[in-house]
């Protein structure tokens, strides 16, 4: 199809670097690490041809031989590989598609799609940190359980806005709850400071205000934390 044909011709060959002679890698990305007798800084030939790769030889078994090789490239062969492999099982799926499905084959061929994009991993990761902090909530201040949760509608739409609201959200969770979990701010009522951190929070890539609110309550629970000690 077109739009298999148009990725094919305008990506970018996987180039391997010009290694005619064996590489010496660094210890964490050195191959063949952990059989017998090899060490580290010892030459280890490299199995890419020193040419451009073209796409016929991307292959699961070129694949699978980096990676049981403990080739710093195999990661993104694999990924290179899955790429392709969606690109024709895309195509084959609007060979004989009826007319009354394309819309809706092509919202599922965007799901899988979406897979590959950035800001699949950066959500990934975002997604992943905002459990372990309600994990810990749940732990140390559980009244503060629900502001964490709602705190995820703090990222929400595209571009600037997205990019905004995700910093955002670190903002707060490094500055109040990481360190009030870690017992290194003293805040029994943490939903009510992230409350008004959000509330703080605009539009603004430098985050003055947010960054102005946080330092203020943060500034409060020292004063009063140096109250009851005293």
């Amino acid at each position: 199809m077109r739009l298999r044909a148009y990725f094919r011709g305008n990506e970018p060959q996987l180039r391997a670097p010009p290694m005619r002679h064996s590489a010496v890698l660094p210890e964490h990305l050195a191959t063949d690490l952990g059989k017998p007798g090899v060490n580290p800084g010892v030459p280890v030939p490299c199995p890419l041809p020193a040419r451009a790769l073209g796409i016929d030889e991307i292959t699961s078994d070129l694949g699978k031989g980096l990676l049981d090789a403990g080739c710093p490239l195999a990661p993104a062969i694999q990924e290179r590989l899955r790429f392709e492999t969606l690109l024709t099982e895309l195509s084959a799926t609007f060979v004989n598609v009826p007319a009354s499905q394309v819309d809706s084959q092509i919202e599922a061929g965007l799901r899988r799609w979406r897979l590959f994009s950035v800001r699949y991993g950066t959500e990934r990761a975002w997604v992943e940190r905002w459990l372990h902090m309600i994990e810990r909530a749940l732990n140390k201040q559980p009244q503060a359980t629900a502001g964490i949760v709602e705190s995820a509608t703090m990222i929400h739409d595209y571009g600037d806005v997205y990019r905004q609201g995700l910093a955002d959200w670190h903002l707060i969770i490094d500055g109040l709850a990481k360190p009030t979990f870690d017992g290194a701010l003293a805040l029994p009522d943490l939903a009510g400071a992230i409350k008004q951190a959000r509330a703080a929070a605009l539009p603004d890539p430098r985050q003055a205000a947010l960054k102005r609110k946080i330092a203020e309550i943060r500034g409060r629970a020292t004063a009063g934390a140096n109250v009851a000690a005293g």
